[in-house]
């Protein structure tokens, strides 16, 4: 028989045993780790609201499930700023739908479907009743098995793909084993875990049409480039023509869908310096070092430009963006641990 000590921790809440009028204030005190959560006023108000999550720690991964009423679920530059959460959730659609709106075309994932979230990344969904199962990792540790690290967000993956298939039977066979699993058995299993998402992220995109093999080979060695040189002050898409040999409107066709080739390096810059700030071992650091260190060589556009990405300044953030979620229990007893393991998996 396993000892209990050595099972995976395990973390559950639940809005049952509330009072009507206090269930939704738990549960968006609660989710607000991660989201802004907003449900039908006369839903909240008339006792039929509902929500709960149960999370096992394996580890270095996070299984997470969820179910609750209708409810719209928004990660704004705001929260990003402040929380500083930088991972991915590969999350499965048990039960229910969800709705939103990417790069201009609307969509919908339903029972049996995938979707991605990058964590760095904004979105506003909307769900139905719905209950879902949803893998949380390291950017760390899965980002350097993806041909398109960068690419993720608001992914929608159906069942067509055997990887898919396999991905979706393996998370389903996590949650079921969870509760038997030890610490030590499920550490082994990650990496076959990690395998297996890469697997299938990596798998071609139907929709990308012709020569996208070319096109996300060219991408990715860009992209890597770019990260490479982060701190160079030179770094520029001229910079990036010279280098690379590429062509300047061949290097502008591959970041149309992101914003442009300036905006992608930028970002990473400000994602970059965003993640020095929120470790304690880098509190060393004056601001204006860290701006140096990431090529930034103007401290106020760079003061204006990641006030703009993430919702405050950086030396705000510094100071408050590691400790803005309160954690005081709306009331006593209910299991919150589930919000310190998330924030734990961050890079």
């Amino acid at each position: 028989m396993v000892s209990i000590d050595t099972r995976l921790p395990h973390s559950k809440f639940d809005v049952n045993g509330l009072p009507d009028a206090e269930k939704f204030a738990a549960w968006r005190e609660s989710i607000s780790t991660v989201f802004e959560v907003e449900a039908d006023k006369q839903t909240r108000n008339n006792g039929s609201f509902y929500a709960s999550l149960s999370a096992f720690m394996h580890g270095g991964h996070m299984l997470v499930q969820t179910s609750s009423v209708t409810q719209h679920w928004k990660r704004s530059d705001e929260i990003i700023g402040r929380d500083g959460m930088d991972h991915y959730m590969i999350q499965l659609y048990q039960y229910g739908s969800m709705r939103y709106t990417h790069r201009n075309v609307q969509r919908e994932v339903n029972a049996g479907d995938l979707i991605i979230f990058d964590n760095a990344q904004s979105m506003s969904i909307a769900t139905s009743d719905m209950t879902t199962l949803t893998l949380i990792v390291l950017r760390a540790d899965l980002a350097p098995l993806l041909n398109k690290p960068d690419d993720q967000h608001l992914r929608h993956i159906t069942m067509n793909e055997p990887a898919a298939l396999m991905l979706r039977n393996h998370l389903l066979l996590m949650h079921e084993l969870s509760a038997s699993f030890t610490l030590s058995q499920a550490v082994s299993l990650n990496p076959a875990s990690l395998a297996l998402v890469a697997a299938c992220l990596n798998a071609p995109d139907e929709t990308l049409g012709e020569n996208s093999a070319i096109r996300v080979a060219k991408a990715v060695v860009v992209r890597r480039f770019v990260i490479q040189n982060l701190s160079n002050p030179l770094l520029s898409p001229e910079f990036i023509v010279q280098s690379l040999g590429m062509s300047r409107s061949t290097l502008y066709k591959l970041f149309e869908e992101l914003g442009g080739v300036a905006k992608f390096i930028r970002d990473q810059r400000l994602r970059r310096v965003r993640m020095i700030l929120a470790d304690p071992t880098h509190d060393h650091k004056q601001m204006k070092e860290i701006c140096k260190e990431l090529g930034f060589s103007n401290d106020s556009a760079f003061s204006r430009r990641f006030k703009q990405r993430y919702g405050m300044s950086a030396s705000d953030y510094r100071r408050d963006g590691r400790n803005t979620f309160p954690d005081k229990s709306i009331r006593e007893g209910m299991d919150r641990r589930w919000k310190d393991w998330v924030r734990i998996l961050s890079d």
